[in-house]
């Protein structure tokens, strides 16, 4: 079996609305060899889901909910700070901080 992937699926949800988690992270090193002999040759590719039910399935949705929450604000963030950068007016322009109406 190939070496594991740093980005391998952490998370899965069935045509029919179950959550499962995989625990192939949690398994020791003989638990991990145990299984690579039991999958057949050539398998590169594996996921151990554990379904989630009740509480702890809603708190991980929630926690992801948040994630994506905090990821969609840093990425509208990131695109506003890109569009703002680009409109600074140059030096002697009439938007120029030097040529600015006082107050």
């Amino acid at each position: 079996m190939a070496k594991r992937r740093a980005n391998q699926a952490a998370l899965a949800l069935t045509s029919n609305g179950l959550l499962l988690v995989n625990i192939l992270s949690l398994l020791s090193e003989d638990q991990l060899e145990a299984l690579r002999q039991t999958l057949p040759a050539g398998t590169t590719e594996c996921f151990v889901g554990v379904p989630a039910r009740g509480a702890p399935a809603l708190a991980i949705l929630a926690r992801l909910d948040d994630a994506a929450a905090e990821a969609a604000a840093k990425w509208v963030g990131a695109g506003r700070t890109a569009t703002r950068s680009r409109s600074t007016p140059k030096a002697g322009s009439k938007r120029s901080p030097k040529n600015a109406p006082r107050r």
